[in-house]
C-alpha cells in the first residue's frame, strides 16, 4: 500500500487500532476523519483509541501530490488515545493534525527526522501521562512555560508522569513544570541542556 485516498476511512467506527505502513507515501484529505460514535444511551462511544503512522510524508488527493508529510487527515476522533509516530522520511506534522483526540500518549521519539509540530496539531487540555520526542530534530525555538514544541502540556499537570526532551533542545529556560504532581521519569540525557533552572520543578 502506497495510498490512501480521501475520505477512505471516513466515518468508519468500527476500527479501535490503526497502523500505517512504512510504504505509505501519500494520505488524502479527511482519510481517517471522524472514525467515531458517540454514546447513545446505554451504548458506549466507539472508534479510533489507538494510531500508528509509520509511513507518509505526503498528502494524496487524486493524482495530485503535495508534500505536507503527517495531514490533517485524522480529525473528529474523540476516542483517540494514543499516537505514535514511526516515520523516518515524515519532516513535520500538520497544523490541527489530531484535533479533536483525547491523548494520552504521544510518542515521536521514532521520526527520526521530524523537525516541525504545526500549531494545534495536539490538542489542548489533554491528560497526557506520556510524551516521548528524544528520536527527533524538534527544538526549542519559541519555548514557552507550559509547552513543549508546540505541545501543549497545561492540561496534564495532574497526569503526564513521564517526559523524553528532544536532542536538540538547549534550554529550558521558559519552560515551567511547577505542580505536575504526577512526573516519575524526565529523560535529559540527549540534549543540549547545560543547566537546569531553580524550581522549574517544585511542588
Amino acid at each position: 500500500i502506497t495510498k490512501i485516498g480521501k475520505s477512505a476511512f471516513e466515518g468508519d467506527y468500527g476500527f479501535t487500532t490503526l497502523t500505517i505502513p512504512a510504504t505509505v507515501i501519500a494520505i488524502g484529505t479527511d482519510a481517517f476523519k471522524g472514525m467515531y460514535k458517540a454514546k447513545e444511551g446505554s451504548t458506549p462511544a466507539k472508534g479510533l483509541t489507538t494510531l500508528v503512522i509509520n509511513g507518509a510524508n505526503n498528502t494524496y488527493s487524486g493524482t495530485d501530490l503535495t508534500n505536507s508529510d503527517i495531514p490533517a487527515a485524522f480529525s473528529g476522533n474523540e476516542l483517540l488515545s494514543s499516537v505514535t509516530v514511526g516515520s523516518t522520511t515524515a519532516t513535520g506534522i500538520a497544523e490541527s493534525a489530531f484535533a479533536d483526540a483525547a491523548l494520552t500518549v504521544i510518542d515521536l521519539s521514532a521520526a527520526a527526522e521530524l523537525a516541525t509540530i504545526g500549531s494545534d496539531a495536539f490538542p489542548t487540555g489533554c491528560k497526557l501521562t506520556t510524551v516521548k520526542l528524544y528520536g527527533t530534530k524538534l527544538t526549542d525555538a519559541s519555548p514557552e512555560a507550559d509547552k513543549i514544541c508546540t505541545i501543549d502540556l497545561s492540561g496534564a499537570k495532574a497526569t503526564l508522569a513521564t517526559l523524553t526532551f528532544p536532542a536538540e533542545y538547549a534550554t529550558l529556560a521558559k519552560m515551567q513544570f511547577k505542580n505536575f504532581v504526577a512526573l516519575t521519569a524526565i529523560d535529559l540525557s540527549v540534549t543540549k541542556v547545560t543547566s537546569i533552572p531553580v524550581f522549574i520543578f517544585f511542588r
